[in-house]
């Protein structure tokens, strides 16, 4: 265990925004036993607090996925009390009527931050009833879906106008180029891909199952309340599905019109060399003799 692990928990400092429901927003220098402490305070919506895995909290060790001293794969993280939310740059809790924006400093946390105050105070004051957890993250993943796959627009016109072209001459440079193109298209639909994976994990965890063994007597309502709640669920997140669902679309569909041109190009390029070339070798090996 490292010296920075076995620091005292109560000395143990984070940084963070909090984002409160009305879009007021505060930098807190905060440490981990507090985190813990207001965790303990908060109750997620009851759609989202029933069915947090095995019903656990939010623990010290949760907290290494929003420290940026620690370096964690992607995570979204149902427990009952909170969200965890962890994807590129930014790290995040969510509880029942505020969130925690770690590491706010850091460029992607801050635009996310100040995008993120704009929508809950615009939700405000249009008295528009929501679930704030369901709010913030769909805001969130949205954000950072769309400053992941921004270069995406530029990228997909460019290559279009690329496989409009019919190369007659220096075709290896424009392979060359059309690579360079799929290697940016991969990137895009990587980046596209995590949160995307967040997404359909969270929505299929098991937690979100029809138990089997309820009382007969209170199974029909308990199961429309859970499908009630699970509709609510999608249509929360609806705004950062359909991102996520449409970009990745377009770059398989891109990169299959991409794979298509250079198959084509390659097959055409080993056809050339194989019967031209030799052709060309003949007096230079003639001279070498």
């Amino acid at each position: 265990m490292s010296g920075r692990e076995m620091e005292n928990e109560d000395e143990f400092m984070l940084k963070c925004l909090e984002i409160l429901r009305d879009g007021r927003s505060s930098f807190r220098t905060i440490n981990r036993k507090s985190v813990i402490s207001e965790a303990n305070q908060s109750v997620l919506w009851s759609g989202l607090s029933k069915r947090g895995r095995t019903n656990r909290k939010l623990n010290f060790t949760d907290l290494k996925v929003v420290d940026p001293a620690f370096r964690r794969g992607a995570t979204l993280r149902l427990l009952s009390n909170v969200i965890i939310l962890s994807v590129f740059d930014l790290r995040a809790l969510v509880f029942h009527e505020k969130v925690q924006i770690f590491d706010p400093e850091n460029l992607q946390s801050a635009k996310v931050s100040k995008q993120l105050v704009t929508s809950l105070r615009s939700a405000q004051q249009s008295n528009n009833h929501f679930v704030f957890e369901l709010f913030v993250l769909d805001t969130l993943l949205t954000l950072v879906s769309k400053q992941a796959t921004a270069p995406f627009e530029s990228l997909e016109s460019a290559t279009y106008q690329m496989l409009k072209e019919a190369p007659r001459k220096n075709v290896a440079h424009y392979l060359s180029s059309l690579r360079l193109k799929k290697q940016q298209l991969y990137q895009i639909a990587e980046n596209s891909e995590i949160p995307r994976q967040l997404l359909v994990s969270f929505l299929e965890e098991e937690a979100f199952e029809v138990p089997t063994d309820f009382d007969s007597d209170n199974l029909k309502q308990q199961t429309e309340d859970l499908l009630e709640q699970r509709l609510l669920l999608f249509r929360c997140l609806d705004s950062s599905i359909l991102l996520l669902e449409t970009i990745g679309q377009r770059v398989h569909r891109l990169l299959e019109e991409v794979n298509n041109r250079e198959d084509v190009l390659s097959i055409g390029m080993d056809s050339f060399l194989r019967s031209v070339l030799p052709r060309y070798l003949v007096p230079v090996l003639v001279r070498t003799y």
